[in-house]
């Protein structure tokens, strides 16, 4: 089994897998796209689950919270890596 990728490890090659620069050119907006439409509810969500962690909730809650706060910061990290690729 192979060991997890750091989730910016090939991210800086995304746009560069293609050579035409008009071709380059639409993936590299294709990103922007895919960056916004990943970042916006993803950075309501943690808020909303950071904000979940300043209440009064019982363990089995909170660590239920804490995960969901540790996967949104993950995905945090791969849409900047998304953000990354765009600079050669």
């Amino acid at each position: 089994m192979n060991a997890p990728r750091s989730p910016d490890s090939d991210a800086p090659r995304i746009a560069n897998l293609v050579d035409d620069p008009a071709a380059r050119q639409l993936v590299l907006e294709e990103l922007t796209r895919l960056r916004h439409a990943l970042n916006n509810p993803l950075a309501a969500l943690l808020a909303e689950a950071q904000l979940l962690e300043l209440e009064a909730i019982t363990d089995e809650q909170r660590k239920s919270v804490e995960r969901m706060v540790a996967l949104c910061r993950r995905m945090v990290a791969i849409v900047r890596a998304l953000d990354s690729s765009d600079h050669p």
